[in-house]
């Protein structure tokens, strides 16, 4: 057992040999990082002022979120690995260390304390530099000195990991460049395979829900994952004030890959044989694993990229693929493994075991012989379900937020939080979409257009959680659709408003058979609580079929106040500019409503009026032109009459605003009114249209492609 004594001499001496990477670690960590933080914060003073500093400064801290700091730091921690164990790699050198009175873990502990010393040394003064920063701007407040100290044990953290990685990398391997081409496989190889298991899902599975929220091993199955959501979550965290929640999972998990990495380095370093030293491999059981591994993963990446990217997306680019990549890389890692081109492609039972995992994982995707897609649990074995499709309501959330220096909008329509937000225990509806949807998957009908995608959570009595889409036929949607509007709870789960507070509510927009029927600004909370009161009971006498039914006068956009939050230093506003859901209906029986958006004078007519309506323009399926039913242009004559004119208007209703069921026969009549100002355009199958209207339409289109042909060459 080595002394305390002599640990630090031989600590001491280690050090020396490693000046210069002492010195590197101090020019980036305590020169550049700080200088880079010096220079936002000018840039913002010459930009903000010097009011409201603390804030940011704290945003300086993170590099305005971005993850350069974490690759220097895991690029330190691989030269530290590298200088302190280069020896492993020399049979003298590795045989001198061994000749001596030293464990081989004291060797381990003594070489990761001296990175650990190299990088915390400079990391730590970095620190005392930020403290002394936030002095000279009067920001040094509790919320700075947390913020430093939070930085540096994080990414202390990071190192660690990122150090031991790397140990592990070269301590299975005996060459130098086999361990620089193991150590991102190890940093990233778990996660492209989860990546590509979601990919394959996206390509092969009609039944995977697109934004499915994946378990853990799913998000964070790797240690590059971990360390990039943990930074991210933390930079946030620091930018918003040091409020919100701690990214104490992410932590843990990063703890939890430090102790294995610890670990495996031990136990490798025992076993570490000193005459595998110069050998690609040192463990060839191991070497052999790695092989198939990532010779079967590339070929499957190989496969889908050519499949997802060529043309026809047929099976003989995927196949095709695979077996390409099993050949090239094959050949690739035997020579990594060799060094000696008559040993590639010589191990054939290794050659035949990659193929056969490789082919095997390929057909039960492409084939899902697994039955993913088909999948349907017992009613008895579910404790509650929900559904979502975007015809069940209509309704979609949008907002506009911003930054200090550029503004976005986005729209959200995530089904997940949809079907998480609510459950059904009386779930017949739902599992009588999913049992049709499943026999369509069955039969092979998921790209039928008849076929209505429905998205569908089942909530298992076992804990379990299952996300699945199927193709539902259009007559069992809506049968059961009209039943789910009839249980509890679910049109507060439909419709947003009844999870908002009225007081949020900020304004209206309405828009019906005339797109222009006005919008309201709310003066006082009086109003708001007298509209949401009222639509809310509406609401509630909702059926499905009124919708899209011959009821619906229109819908309504509903706008919100931007929120505010609560930090420790005040109240500051949020960045967001707008809030709004769009597609709320009215129908004619929400008389309250439409009594209370009345006083507001926002009315919803059942038809045009004529008297506004100058000019009407229909245009036919696929033709290349357009009838003016009205007289628009010198020499022009109407081509209906007044009362015609009165007729077809009356009839005109919202419900032909949308998109009907069938493409077949269909007009499109655009309405026009004063100094051409667009009102509305209606789709009006043509078996629907007046007699003598369409017999009009009929005649005079006929004329003009006549026309066109004969002056068409």
């Amino acid at each position: 057992m080595i002394s305390k004594r002599s640990f630090t001499m031989l600590l001491k001496d280690d050090l020396k040999k490693r000046s210069w990477l002492l010195v590197m670690s101090f020019l980036v960590f305590c020169l550049i990082f700080p200088g880079v933080i010096l220079d936002n914060i000018q840039g913002m003073i010459s930009i903000y002022g010097e009011t409201d500093l603390s804030p940011r400064f704290l945003n300086a801290l993170t590099y305005s979120g971005n993850n350069y700091y974490a690759l220097a730091v895991v690029l330190m921690a691989a030269i530290c690995a590298l200088t302190g164990f280069s020896y492993i790699y020399s049979r003298p050198k590795l045989d001198f260390y061994h000749s001596l009175p030293v464990k081989r873990e004291t060797w381990l502990l003594l070489k990761a304390a001296s990175g650990l010393v190299i990088f915390a040394g400079a990391t730590g003064a970095a620190a005392i530099e930020e403290l002394f920063m936030g002095a000279i701007y009067h920001v040094a407040d509790l919320n700075l000195v947390q913020a430093v100290l939070g930085k540096f044990f994080l990414y202390l953290l990071i190192f660690l990991v990122a150090y031991f990685l790397c140990l592990v990398a070269m301590l299975m391997t005996g060459k130098l460049l086999v361990s620089v081409l193991l150590v991102p496989l190890l940093f990233g190889f778990t996660g492209l395979v989860a990546w590509l298991y979601r990919l394959f899902e996206r390509t092969f599975y009609t039944g995977y829900l697109e934004q499915e929220i994946p378990n853990l091993f799913r998000k964070y199955p790797c240690p590059a994952t971990c360390m990039l959501d943990l930074t991210e979550k933390w930079n946030q965290y620091v930018e918003n004030g040091l409020s919100g929640d701690l990214p104490f999972l992410e932590l843990g998990i990063l703890i939890l890959f430090l102790l294995v990495e610890i670990l495996l380095s031990v136990c490798l370093y025992r076993n570490r044989r000193s005459e595998a030293a110069g050998n690609s491999v040192v463990f060839p059981k191991i070497g052999v694993l790695i092989k198939i591994l990532a010779v079967c993963t590339v070929s499957l990446a190989v496969g889908i990229f050519l499949k997802t990217f060529s043309y026809t997306q047929s099976d003989l680019w995927f196949f095709g693929g695979i077996a390409l990549g099993l050949l090239v890389f094959t050949g690739v890692v035997d020579f990594i493994y060799y060094t000696d081109i008559r040993n590639v492609l010589k191990r054939p039972l290794e050659l035949l075991a990659v193929t056969v995992l490789t082919f095997g994982i390929a057909l039960v995707f492409r084939f899902d012989l697994l039955g993913y897609d088909t999948y349907l649990p017992d009613a008895d074995k579910i404790a509650c379900m929900s559904v979502n499709n975007y015809a069940l309501a209509n309704v979609y959330h949008q907002v506009m937020t911003y930054t200090e220096m550029s503004s976005t909008s986005t729209t959200s329509e995530d089904s997940i939080q949809v079907l998480d937000s609510y459950q059904l225990t009386e779930f017949e509806p739902i599992y009588a979409m999913a049992e049709n949807g499943s026999q369509n998957a069955d039969r092979g009908t998921e790209e039928d257009v008849t076929k209505i995608l429905v998205d569908i959570r089942y909530n298992l009595k076992n804990g379990r959680v299952v996300y699945r889409t199927y193709p539902v036929d259009r007559d069992v949607f809506e049968e059961n659709a009209e039943k789910l509007y009839e249980k509890p709870g679910f049109i507060k789960a439909m419709y947003p408003i009844f999870g908002r507070k009225c007081e949020e509510i900020s304004s209206i927009w309405a828009y019906g058979v005339n797109t222009r029927n006005g919008s309201y600004t709310f003066q006082s909370q009086q109003e708001k609580e007298e509209f949401a009161k009222a639509y809310e009971e509406d609401l509630l006498t909702l059926k499905y079929s009124d919708i899209s039914g011959s009821e619906l006068l229109g819908t309504m956009s509903i706008s919100y106040e931007p929120e505010h939050q609560e930090v420790k230093n005040g109240s500051i506003e949020a960045n967001l500019i707008s809030d709004e859901d769009n597609g709320y209906p009215i129908l004619r029986s929400f008389t309250r409503t439409i009594q209370v958006l009345e006083q507001f004078g926002v009315v919803f007519p059942d038809t045009l009026d004529p008297n506004e309506v100058r000019a009407l323009t229909v245009w036919y399926e696929n033709n290349d032109f357009a009838l003016n039913l009205l007289a628009v242009g010198a020499g022009e004559t109407d081509l209906i009459s007044d009362s015609q004119k009165k007729e077809l208007l009356s009839m005109l209703s919202y419900k032909y605003c949308t998109a009907p069921d069938t493409d077949d026969d269909i007009y499109y009549i655009t309405a026009y009114g004063s100094d051409d100002d667009y009102l509305q355009t209606f789709m009006v199958p043509g078996s629907e249209l007046p007699e003598d209207i369409r017999t009009i339409l009929e005649n005079n289109m006929r004329q003009r492609t006549s026309e066109k042909s004969r002056i068409t060459p």
